[in-house]
């Protein structure tokens, strides 16, 4: 007999209060009395919760001591170290991506990848109205305008039946977002930007180890962008990245990021034909972090 589809809301309705019920009943919650008030706590009734919630993040003190280590050393800056080399290596192996960038934060991942691709004023960038407010800010410092494409209302991602009809000849890039580990469906937003000769950048700061199609978020687009900031599950207190399968493209990104300095040049004094970029570097400290 054929099942009923099941979706996404359907689940969390009919989960939603069993799920309740077992976290009220868990330790985790432990009650101040015996019986759960009506009263608000706020208003003299008992708290659902008495002991303190785990702090994030989580410092692993078996890292203490190569921390130290790195940061007696001096060698803070990526120029002077391997920090940074080695993050960028062992994370593009983890996504399994060609190339990794790391950089100063998931902001100023997608402000790289938004100027490589070539967004600049005056165009339009199709994004989802669902996500962080950095996903429309990079747009704006491009001096570009970002068109909402709506959210499909079982995923929370970008609608891809959304996307065409937000198309026009001032359209230079699609910014999906893998809102909250929720995968885009990357395979219809590819088929559009494949249509329209328009590159896909992938938000996926809320999602990487995520999923989609047996690949990770991130490594499906042009480019995937990631944040190590501190609510993330790997943090270092700020940091994020990039990601690509294209050499020439991440040779861009990693001069733009660089100080216009070409990928492989010297990271110290003026190289030879700088092109025009900025300083969206991650430190050794927070390679450390993000390592240990």
């Amino acid at each position: 007999m054929k099942k009923d589809k099941l979706t996404r809301r359907k689940f969390i309705t009919s989960t939603s209060a069993t799920a309740a019920a077992t976290m009220l009943s868990a330790p985790l919650f432990a009650r101040s009395g015996s019986g759960v008030s009506s009263e608000l706590a706020l208003k003299g009734g008992n708290s659902v919760r008495t002991a303190e919630w785990l702090s994030w993040p989580v410092w692993n003190q078996e890292a203490e001591s190569n921390m130290m280590e790195l940061l007696r050393s001096t060698n803070w800056y990526r120029g002077d170290g391997n920090k940074c080399r080695t993050f960028e290596k062992s994370y593009a192996e983890l996504i399994g991506a060609k190339r990794v960038i790391a950089t100063a934060s998931g902001t100023t991942a997608l402000i790289t990848a938004l100027h490589t691709l070539g967004v600049d004023a005056g165009d339009e960038v199709i994004v989802s109205p669902f996500t962080f407010i950095a996903t429309y800010n990079v747009v704006f410092n491009q001096k570009a305008l970002p068109v909402f494409a709506d959210t499909d209302p079982e995923t929370f991602t970008i609608n891809p039946d959304k996307i065409e009809e937000k198309i026009n000849d001032r359209t230079t890039a699609i910014l999906p977002v893998h809102i909250c580990g929720l995968p885009a469906d990357m395979n219809r937003i590819l088929a559009i930007g494949k249509k329209h000769s328009l590159p896909v950048i992938e938000d996926a700061c809320q999602a990487w180890l995520a999923e989609y199609d047996g690949k990770m978020c991130g490594t499906l687009g042009d480019l995937g962008c990631f944040s190590f900031q501190n609510s993330k599950h790997i943090p270092s207190g700020e940091g994020g990245a990039i990601s690509g399968n294209n050499d020439a493209l991440m040779d861009r990104c990693f001069a733009y990021h660089n100080c216009g300095r070409p990928h492989g040049s010297s990271m110290r004094g003026m190289a030879e034909n700088p092109i025009r970029g900025s300083n969206k570097r991650l430190t050794e400290v927070q390679a450390g972090l993000l390592l240990s």
